[in-house]
């Protein structure tokens, strides 16, 4: 038996660009500041500004994940921004 009406489907969410922007920026320059902290941690010496940084990156882990979930799990189609240890790996350079 035919249906009388079309099934209304839920519409896919439009995205707009400055929104994608945002989300892009926000990760390329999470990512540039937790390799900064990385590598600064190699040569502090004080025992509570290494705590600190590392405290600080436990935090900002925990805000690029929540962005990248943002990204990928609500279907934004964002492609990540290339992590720097991703791009130091290619070029064979320590971080």
């Amino acid at each position: 038996m035919p249906k009388l009406f079309k099934k209304v489907g839920a519409k896919k969410k439009v995205v707009d660009i400055e929104e994608v922007w945002n989300i892009w920026e926000l990760l390329s320059s999470g990512y540039e500041s937790m390799t900064d902290i990385k590598l600064l941690k190699n040569f502090i010496h004080d025992k509570d500004l290494l705590v600190m940084a590392g405290r600080h990156l436990v935090n900002l882990d925990k805000e690029i994940k929540v962005l990248e979930k943002e990204a990928i799990i609500l279907k934004h189609r964002i492609s990540l921004p290339p992590t720097l240890s991703g791009v130091c790996r290619k070029l064979r350079i320590i971080i």
